[in-house]
């Protein structure tokens, strides 16, 4: 078992097994994050991340606990979701802790001044919205 995360992630190609699935997915969370801060290029058109050769994430944190993996599949149907987390959980098995989580119908935008979390939405006319503390920010239709 390899101790860093991306060759966690290349080992079982998971890139080429999401992409099979036909549907949108973004990693987010630490990991997202260090990719993007250590990218060697950043494609905005084709919505990639490429990391030198050579690059390191442990698996493990300095704290013993083990990295989580965020991703973030672009659809609200729950079956679809499921999908991309069992590609995800075949390909990585136990070495990482899996979440995988989708969009919520706009309709089911509850949520108001008190909230403390993130929620991600889409509309019926496939516009996108994030919800923080309250407030509402509109995305881009992909």
């Amino acid at each position: 078992m390899s101790n860093n995360v991306y060759d966690v992630l290349a080992k079982g190609n998971l890139h080429e097994e999401l992409e099979g699935l036909g549907g949108l997915y973004r990693v987010v969370g630490g990991l997202g994050l260090h990719a993007v801060v250590n990218a060697e290029e950043v494609s905005w058109a084709d919505h990639t991340v490429t990391v030198p050769d050579g690059i390191s994430l442990p698996r493990l944190r300095e704290n013993g606990t083990v990295c989580d993996f965020d991703t973030l599949v672009c659809s609200p149907d729950g079956d679809v979701i499921d999908t991309h987390g069992k590609v995800i959980g075949d390909v990585i098995g136990e070495e990482m802790t899996i979440s995988v989580f989708g969009l919520r119908p706009y309709r089911d935008n509850k949520r108001g001044l008190l909230d403390f979390v993130g929620g991600r939405y889409v509309d019926s006319n496939g516009n996108l919205f994030w919800r923080l503390n309250g407030n509402k920010f509109t995305g881009k239709k992909h």
